[in-house]
């Protein structure tokens, strides 16, 4: 984890309604939910008000290419990185993903 705080607003794509905020620093690291359609971050049906810190990692990098990917070196090159960095990652993709239909801004 970076020394400095790193937040991230969750927009829902279909409406661009702002559904909430990730916030990670060491020992302080959290998730507000805005709307009643957030992601499953904050549980199936929106009923975790609190994730984990764990979850909200998990969250975080399961929204990029993982560490373990075949021709991991090459995807890094081709996007102008030279080593793993989520959070670099999440400002190249905006987190978005297949499954569903949020994206991660971070705030500067």
């Amino acid at each position: 984890m970076e020394n400095k705080p790193i937040e991230y607003k969750i927009y829902n794509d279909n409406t661009n309604e702002l559904a909430g905020l990730i916030h990670i620093e060491e020992n302080n690291t959290y998730a507000e939910k805005y709307a009643d359609n957030v992601p499953i971050l904050f549980g199936l049906f929106g009923e975790i008000e609190h994730p984990s810190e764990s979850s909200i990692m998990a969250f975080i990098e399961g929204r990029v290419i993982p560490r373990d990917r075949q021709g991991l070196g090459e995807i890094l090159k081709s996007a102008g990185l030279m080593e793993y960095d989520v959070h670099k990652m999440i400002e190249l993709n905006q987190g978005r993903i297949t499954d569903d239909y949020y994206r991660l801004e971070r705030v500067q």
